[in-house]
């Protein structure tokens, strides 16, 4: 699941709205967001907050997940503001 940076964020977010229903038999725990630059996060926060979308977004730079790699990367969790790990995501509930 994938989307560009032409997308508009109604268009972003509605599409994490349909991500909350998961697959038959598989929900998602979190959706990832990897975007080339951080002034793309900010209103996509916002959006994700105004719209209410309750499945857990993460996203980080395609820089910085390179640097740290995909264990190490510190993902921003888009609802909260917090940080966490890819691997630590089951344990921050």
């Amino acid at each position: 699941m994938s989307t560009t940076a032409t997308e508009s964020l109604p268009v972003l977010t509605a599409k994490l709205r349909t991500y909350e229903e998961g697959l038959p038999g598989f929900p998602f725990e979190a959706v990832m967001v990897i975007t080339e630059r951080d002034r793309r996060m900010d209103p996509l926060s916002r959006e994700v907050r105004k719209r209410d979308v309750s499945l857990r977004v993460i996203a980080s730079t395609l820089a910085e997940l390179q640097a740290a790699g995909i264990a190490d990367c510190r993902f921003l969790e888009l609802r909260d503001g917090g940080h966490r790990k890819l691997l630590d995501l089951g344990e921050q509930g």
